[in-house]
């Protein structure tokens, strides 16, 4: 029998109804699911094994090469002594780095040849070692959406139909309980399922993890630098965040070569400028007309009291110089001049109901500027300049790929 997903009211019903979907189409067989301590396969994997039983359901927490530092040691006893579910630890991270860096600096390329491809390698891999005929996932409507639909980003984990072919053939189930709900929703079933705030109130980190922030092409150095920025700044950037934050919120840091060229702004939009702007040579995700464009990336250093005004110009920014390239702006907040380093470090922080829509947080810019001085300060090699990200979602997405 096929797992059918249920349709959310609330999260009462969806758990009812989902628990009886599970038991009435999987019964006592038995199944695995890759589980990372985010809120989407997390509550998945509660979902499943309050369903069939512990004895019929392992989580799998897997290093991929893109976790934060310290991420898997943490999560793992979580997940198995605070949520509940038997998980085991795998390292693919030779794995997908190889495979990423061999995709090269193209965006979809690296999330289709590397990740993507890894991902569903290793799943059916793990489905043959463990004897396990169904395999669950934290699939949401969004990412089906963006992927198949609007086209507007491609999602790791959403099963295409080669995917889909290969798992039947192999006489494995996707299951994906949570394909009809929105992220406030999933936030809700987890709660009401009792998970720790750890995971309930955890924003979101993506599936490709650090992946996705390292603009580009991939090399060791750059993620083993993005890793030691994303330790420096996390904590600071999401508390600053959660302070202007009436609704859900996501922040992180960002490397970008340091490879730009000058650049003329076309239209006046009342703020002041120093110096020339400055283009990045590798492009970013955004959105046009709801649909995927990669841009480039456009640095400006402006006065500190003008970050405002540049918010609310940003957009603007985008629309009347989009033909020319365009696709976000960030503005300076911090440089070393006594460097000449590899990458530049970019601050991203919204806020938003659904992610479908966001708003650049308004942090103070003495925070901001805390933030960057103290990024320069403990990662002293590679990175010369800390920019912020100050383009809402539309026209630019939440993640930079």
């Amino acid at each position: 029998m096929t797992f059918k997903p249920v349709k959310y009211t609330d999260a009462k019903t969806f758990v009812a109804d989902t628990k009886q979907e599970f038991k009435d189409a999987l019964g006592n067989k038995k199944g695995f699911a890759y589980i990372s301590a985010g809120i989407d396969s997390t509550t998945c994997g509660k979902l499943a094994v309050e369903s069939v039983g512990e004895a019929n359901f392992l989580g799998i927490l897997f290093e991929h090469g893109g976790m934060r530092e310290g991420e898997c040691k943490n999560a793992l006893p979580t997940l198995n002594r605070d949520c509940g579910i038997l998980t085991i630890f795998r390292d693919y991270s030779e794995i997908f780095l190889e495979r990423v860096i061999a995709a090269g600096p193209d965006s979809e390329d690296k999330r289709i040849y590397g990740i993507s491809a890894a991902y569903f390698d290793l799943a059916l891999e793990e489905a043959k070692k463990l004897g396990r005929v169904y395999w669950v996932q934290g699939t949401l409507e969004p990412d089906v959406i963006e992927t198949t639909g609007s086209k507007l980003k491609t999602q790791h984990n959403v099963l295409l139909e080669k995917q889909k072919k290969r798992f039947k053939e192999a006489g494995v189930q996707v299951v994906e309980p949570l394909i009809l709900l929105r992220k406030n929703h999933v936030r809700e079933v987890a709660r009401y399922l009792g998970l720790p705030a750890f995971v309930t109130e955890r924003q979101p980190f993506p599936g490709p993890g650090l992946y996705c922030r390292a603009v580009g092409q991939v090399t060791r150095d750059k993620m083993n630098k993005l890793r030691e920025a994303d330790a420096v700044v996390m904590e600071d950037l999401e508390r600053y965040t959660k302070d202007v934050a009436p609704e859900d919120f996501q922040c992180f840091v960002a490397l970008i070569d340091n490879k730009t060229s000058e650049f003329d702004i076309d239209g006046n939009y009342g703020i002041s400028i120093k110096g020339k702007p400055k283009v990045t040579e590798d492009k970013v995700t955004g959105m046009v007309e709801n649909q995927r464009a990669y841009n480039n990336l456009l640095l400006i250093d402006a006065p500190d009291d003008e970050t405002p005004a540049l918010i609310d110009a940003s957009e603007r920014i985008v629309k009347e110089n989009l033909d020319r390239g365009i696709g976000r702006v960030a503005v300076l907040l911090s440089s070393r001049i006594d460097r000449d380093a590899e990458y530049i470090a970019v601050l991203r922080s919204i806020l938003t109901e659904d992610f479908t829509k966001a708003e650049v947080a308004p942090i103070k810019h003495e925070d901001l500027d805390i933030i960057s001085r103290r990024l320069l300060r403990l990662v002293p090699d590679g990175i010369d300049q800390v920019y912020y990200d100050i383009t809402p979602k539309p026209p630019a997405t939440i993640e930079f790929e």
